[in-house]
């Protein structure tokens, strides 16, 4: 039986023979999207299929590795260094996409909450433009995800009903009110959410405001937000308010309600901001962010950056923000579903 040390000699040859073969395939991958010919993209994709294979098998004999090294007793040492390894990239690769265009909304945001302490936001796109990763990407910056009191209120269910008093009902059982009392409104909830403020921020968020019925939400901003800005309002030195409603196929976008979108002295926070409209990554932005993050990407992607480019696009739906995330996460060896689960905390 080989020693450990020969062992890990071993691994390193398998971690640098999948490093190569990473390389190969995102080579062959970003020569295939400025290939035309018909036989020369046969050709690729059989190198590409070859190449997913050999680095499989690789990643097996290197699973098959570990578990001689584990057996051998020096687990700690090897499990120390994957998962520092993996952190790091991990960690490079998020902040790296952080950077990755929604300027106008991120813009927008800052603009209101540096001048006040209570404001709503709509954030608004069609399906699978980024809304929830906007939304932690926002929150995240003005919000400490730990100690603030956030509330999630998933609307979904609220669908099924065209009683309002559903919604209020929804939102007492979120905010761990009674919900035996058939009678409580929308300022019952405000008045037991304002309590709150006495103490900590607040930060509530609803999901899939496009499935609420169409009358819902100008009830939702008058019977409840803006009670609870007027509380907050009258109380001196109230906490932090913020209120995001996330609409996750652009649908809300023309309800019968007040909205602010561009920042002046006399905005009132008991109207929502509707933050720009999201919408698909350009070749520019794409080429734009790639410069900037040379230090989070393999140095093909760098090196090639036209060719990098047409392949997310290629491969994103023309741009599509959630598709672009997961292709660039793709070329990195990453996984967009997995890392999300890390990511993505509201």
């Amino acid at each position: 039986m080989p020693s450990v040390q020969q062992l890990y000699e071993q691994r390193k040859l398998l971690e640098t023979l999948i490093d190569l073969l990473n390389r190969k395939i995102l080579s062959f991958r970003t020569s295939r999207v400025t290939t035309i010919d018909p036989g020369m993209l046969a050709s690729i994709d059989i190198l590409i299929e070859q190449n997913i294979e050999e680095r499989e098998q690789a990643k097996k004999d290197l699973a098959e590795i570990d578990k001689a090294i584990a057996s051998q007793g020096d687990r700690s040492h090897l499990q120390a260094s994957e998962s520092s390894s993996q952190l790091a990239i991990t960690d490079h690769l998020y902040n790296a996409l952080l950077n990755l265009d929604y300027q106008k909304q991120s813009i927008s945001f800052r603009q209101f909450i540096q001048q006040r302490q209570t404001a709503a936001f709509l954030i608004q796109g069609s399906r699978h433009y980024g809304q929830r990763w906007l939304l932690n990407r926002l929150a995240q910056k003005a919000c400490n995800l730990i100690t603030d009191k956030i509330v999630l209120f998933p609307l979904k269910r609220v669908a099924r009903s065209n009683d309002i008093s559903s919604l209020w009902r929804e939102l007492a059982e979120r905010v761990g009110l009674e919900r035996k009392d058939l009678s409580l409104s929308g300022i019952d909830v405000a008045d037991y959410v304002h309590n709150w403020l006495r103490t900590q921020n607040v930060i509530l968020i609803f999901h899939d405001v496009e499935h609420m019925p169409s009358e819902y939400l100008p009830k939702l901003i008058e019977q409840f937000w803006q009670p609870l800005v007027q509380a907050a309002t009258n109380s001196p030195n109230h906490s932090q308010l913020l209120m995001f409603l996330v609409d996750y196929t652009g649908r809300m976008c023309n309800q019968n309600i007040d909205v602010t979108e561009t920042y002046n002295v006399s905005w009132n926070p008991q109207n929502p901001i509707k933050l720009p409209m999201l919408n698909k990554f350009t070749d520019t932005v794409l080429n734009g962010w790639l410069v900037n993050a040379v230090d989070a990407l393999p140095l093909e992607l760098i090196n090639e950056t036209d060719n990098t480019v047409q392949s997310i696009l290629k491969n994103s739906e023309d741009g599509t923000p959630e598709y672009v995330f997961d292709e660039i996460c793709s070329l990195c060896d990453r996984d967009w579903e997995e890392e999300t689960k890390k990511w993505l905390k509201l």
